[in-house]
């Protein structure tokens, strides 16, 4: 259901952190894509250990976390492109709420959550759930949700990409 794609340049530190947070969740239908944007600190060489049927490496000289996010949209092979930076880490029942809210919305193109700078609760019980119309237009004036906590339909992403959008 989901291709997670971390862009990696230069985050040796955390790459794992990113990476365990994605292998541990309570919903497994995913693969992670990793593009290593050039990265010259050894992490590069991290995602590596870990299952290449479900993560997958992608190398590339240094173009930009843009030019990163597009190389693994390109391999992506499922529905939902999932954005996840080095540095950031998901709860263990983020693609498990947001497969539910998916089930319940079958027409989003793009979903979204709230994101913290605290630590994680244990458990997230009875998520709100809003529902936002004509989401570029206000996100001119306020952008909802980080890169770590969006996701987007990939044909939506495509045909944006065929439009010149992105």
């Amino acid at each position: 259901m989901f291709s997670v794609i971390i862009p990696l340049y230069n985050k040796a530190s955390f790459i794992g952190r990113a990476i365990d947070s994605v292998m541990n969740q309570t919903f497994q239908e995913f693969e992670i894509i990793v593009v290593n944007d050039g990265s010259t600190d050894g992490g590069e060489k991290l995602p590596e250990k870990y299952n290449p049927e479900k993560v997958i490496v992608i190398h590339q000289e240094n173009q930009g976390v843009s030019a990163a996010r597009n190389a693994g949209i390109t391999q992506a092979k499922f529905s939902f492109v999932a954005f996840l930076d080095a540095d950031d880490y998901w709860h263990k029942d983020y693609l498990k709420i947001t497969s539910e809210a998916i089930k319940n919305f079958q027409d989003v193109g793009v979903i979204g959550s709230h994101y913290s700078h605290d630590e994680l609760p244990e458990r997230v019980e009875n998520p709100e759930v809003l529902s936002l119309t004509n989401y570029f237009s206000k996100a001119i004036h306020n952008t909802f949700y980080s890169s770590s906590s969006t996701i987007i339909r990939k044909d939506f992403l495509t045909a944006m990409k065929d439009l010149r959008l992105i």
